[in-house]
């Protein structure tokens, strides 16, 4: 029988990892909204996107802080399971198989 804080910490990391993803779409999407009104171009900031675009910036809900951004490599991301933020890094496929990586996500569209 599995011990109940392997089942609590199984569930959530799970719930975490579904808020991260919510989070970013919400955040893509205003991003998305911005790109249609500036030719394609994304912010800068993600500040920018509020309050037009997105009452507020979300919070990463591993770490409270903002969901992180960065423009030139088009990433949203937040930190994960392990706290520690790689940057929005992605593995090498044979790596994937851990599970407290950043949660990432493109930012907007690709033109």
């Amino acid at each position: 029988m599995v011990p109940l804080h392997e089942v609590r910490q199984f569930f959530s990391s799970r719930l975490y990892k579904a808020a991260a993803t919510t989070r970013m779409v919400k955040l893509s999407l205003a991003i998305n909204e911005w790109q249609s009104d500036h030719e394609g171009a994304l912010p800068e900031r993600l500040e920018q996107l509020v309050p037009r675009y997105i009452a507020a910036i979300p919070a990463d809900p591993f770490d409270g802080k903002p969901v992180r951004y960065h423009r030139d490599w088009r990433w949203l991301w937040c930190v994960g399971p392990d706290l520690k933020d790689d940057t929005g890094k992605l593995k090498r496929k044979e790596d994937r198989a851990a599970k407290d990586d950043d949660e990432v996500m493109p930012a907007g569209r690709f033109q």
